[in-house]
């Protein structure tokens, strides 16, 4: 079939590098943010306080910023998918 648009197997694939860029950030945080933790079990007061709390709210930014790029991906390989379907539409017309 004709592609007037653009390759949507290279559109659809970008979509899942970057859906599998956010699992790897997420998993890559939590691992940080668990050896972080195991490492800060021997201290106690304000300095161990100050750490996790700093810890867990970049561990919460990053697990926020995971699951928007996986969005994202999700997204961009939905529209190469409806796009494919609209440019299949229209190379089927008969002119």
């Amino acid at each position: 079939m004709a592609k007037f648009v653009c390759d949507f197997g290279q559109v659809s694939a970008a979509g899942d590098k970057m859906i599998s860029a956010a699992s790897d950030l997420k998993t890559a945080t939590t691992t940080y943010a668990s050896n972080i933790e195991s490492d800060l079990s021997g201290w106690n007061g304000d300095a161990k306080s100050s750490f996790m709390t700093t810890c867990n709210t970049q561990t919460a930014a990053a697990t926020v910023e995971a699951q928007e790029m996986n969005d994202f991906g999700e997204f961009v390989k939905s529209s190469a998918q409806q796009i494919q379907e609209l440019d299949d539409q229209l190379a089927a017309i008969s002119i």
